[in-house]
């Protein structure tokens, strides 16, 4: 299997501007993009995400580096801390949380945000799934659904690389960081 591919600064922006400006779910597109490349996280924990992991019983995006992806979340079945630190991913989260209240996508009939949904939805009350698949004698797990919103984001934009690129881009730039 070949390394996932390493996106510079230049591809993402154009990449982050071209999502948001479609009408239909470009503000959402976005805001997976940004989680994606704004913190350390996989396809499959996007999806298993419920809106209580990221906005508190007040309806405010939980920032700051005390968040966690719960074992049940998690890629490898173990907590593990998720930072919300960038200003740029808080604001595409925000993003996408006033337009779900907006648009009624995943909200309560009080008109809150439904803790209990999952955060990232492809319809007003339904979440990405994730596919089962036994093979050997181990059950695997995919986000397909999740990976295809991903793969046609990159399509559009003659963006190359897997969905792997996002993390791989994350781990490098923070590594970087980390020298300089």
């Amino acid at each position: 299997m070949a390394r996932p591919e390493y996106h510079d600064q230049q591809t993402l922006e154009r990449l982050f501007a071209n999502t948001l400006i479609d009408p239909k779910n470009g503000v959402r597109d976005h805001g997976i993009l940004r989680f994606m490349y704004g913190a350390p996280v996989h396809p499959i924990e996007l999806i298993r995400l419920k809106t209580h992991d990221l906005v508190n019983d007040k309806g405010e995006l939980k920032t700051g580096d005390h968040g966690v992806v719960r074992a049940e979340v998690s890629f490898s079945g173990r907590e593990r801390p998720l930072p919300i630190l960038d200003p740029i991913l808080i604001s595409a989260l925000q993003n996408w949380g006033n337009f779900r209240l907006e648009s009624g996508w995943g909200v309560t009939k009080a008109g809150f945000l439904d803790l209990d949904q999952p955060f990232f939805l492809i319809s007003k009350n339904k979440g990405f799934n994730v596919s089962t698949s036994i093979a050997d004698g181990a059950t695997k797990r995919n986000s397909d659904s999740m990976n295809r919103v991903i793969r046609a984001r990159y399509a559009q934009n003659k963006v190359t690389g897997s969905v792997g690129s996002a993390l791989r881009t994350w781990t490098l730039n923070r590594n970087q960081a980390a020298f300089h």
